[in-house]
């Protein structure tokens, strides 16, 4: 989800994970996305107001940069677990400096309560590589890895 230009798709495809399918609220992104010749299908969509894909169909969701500054917040994780199958793996890079201030820490504490997943573990990785720039150039990502009961 967030698919923008297509590298995560990349990366899981040389993974060996697939078949996969985009999400982006872009048009144009998921033309660019759709060059790399990864994907089974695109889907454009707003994930606000949802996906347009069966409840319970996802075997994974992985979402690269779409949890950050005034993007999207942990409003939409109700939904992305909605499509999920049982026992899905999901992989949500969140920017950590947006983390606790967007409500993530609250969100996730309700859903696991809730038992919607199980086995939450958050590292922290860098998201930019060593060369980078700008005012962004240091920052890091929470990784919510978990899977859905």
């Amino acid at each position: 989800m967030g698919e923008g230009t297509g590298l995560c798709g990349q990366a899981l495809q040389l993974l060996g994970v697939g078949p996969i399918d985009a999400t982006d609220l872009s048009a144009a992104m998921l033309a660019e996305a759709l060059r790399k010749d990864v994907y089974r299908d695109v889907i454009e969509a707003d994930l606000l107001e949802g996906i347009p894909v069966p409840h319970n169909s996802c075997r994974g969701v992985v979402s690269s940069g779409t949890f950050t500054f005034g993007h999207l917040g942990p409003e939409v994780l109700p939904a992305l677990l909605r499509l999920a199958a049982a026992d899905a793996w999901f992989a949500l890079s969140v920017n950590a400096g947006s983390y606790n201030k967007a409500g993530f820490t609250e969100a996730f504490d309700r859903l696991l309560r809730g038992q919607w997943f199980t086995g939450l573990t958050l590292p922290e990785l860098r998201i930019y590589d060593c060369g980078a720039s700008g005012t962004h150039k240091n920052d890091t990502a929470l990784v919510a890895l978990f899977q859905k009961e």
